[in-house]
């Protein structure tokens, strides 16, 4: 029995995630190195204190639901929080908590196994951003064919129109605006291509 705990608590420390053990009211019962070492403080701080103490108080209510929800046919809960670090930094976290219950159903204690997804989270933010805009170029480049394909007729029967009228007239000059106003539009036209990256400016 002494070998069995021994090899359990050498595993259990040697564990890179964060691994606590805590009663139905938060209080710490166990930590591991790892889970001391990530909050800056030592085990003896850290047990039969609360763990609400680093937790921002919107995401306490969330972590007092997962608890109410654990009974002993659905023991197990997933879910993430944020914590605030010993420098003063929000972070996320990731948690599976497991409860432990008596003969009775009483729920006695709650195993957690967390890890920080901080910058696992952020990266996959910054790929949806990505992803996102690529959509859009790829929108913006299909509506900016379709619009060259709507100026290029103006532009031609501008310039024919033209002719038809004496240079300085009225006429001529508003076909003249008409032109420049075109023009622009192209211009415009080209800067969205560039931006879809198409590479095709005609």
């Amino acid at each position: 029995l002494k070998q069995s705990e021994q090899l359990y608590r050498s595993v259990v420390e040697d564990l890179t995630d964060l691994l606590a053990r805590c009663l139905p009211d938060g209080t710490r019962t166990f930590v591991n190195d790892a889970y001391c070492k990530y909050h800056g403080k030592s085990r003896d701080e850290l047990l039969g204190s609360k763990i609400w103490d680093q937790i921002p108080p919107r995401d306490r209510k969330k972590i007092k639901r997962s608890f109410a929800k654990l009974t002993p046919e659905n023991p197990v809960s997933i879910y993430e929080h944020r914590v605030l670090r010993p420098d003063g930094k929000l972070a996320l976290n990731e948690w599976l908590d497991r409860a432990i219950f008596d003969d009775s159903g009483t729920l006695r204690e709650i195993q957690s196994i967390g890890r920080d997804v901080t910058e696992q989270r952020e990266a996959e933010a910054r790929m949806r951003e990505a992803q996102r805009l690529e959509s859009i170029a790829v929108l913006a480049s299909g509506i900016a064919h379709d619009f060259n394909n709507l100026l290029t007729p103006i532009l031609i029967y501008s310039e024919g129109l033209r002719s038809y009228f004496a240079d300085g007239s009225v006429e001529s000059s508003q076909v003249l605006q008409i032109q420049a106003a075109a023009t622009r539009a192209k211009e415009l036209v080209r800067q969205i291509l560039t931006f879809g990256r198409k590479g095709d400016e005609s």
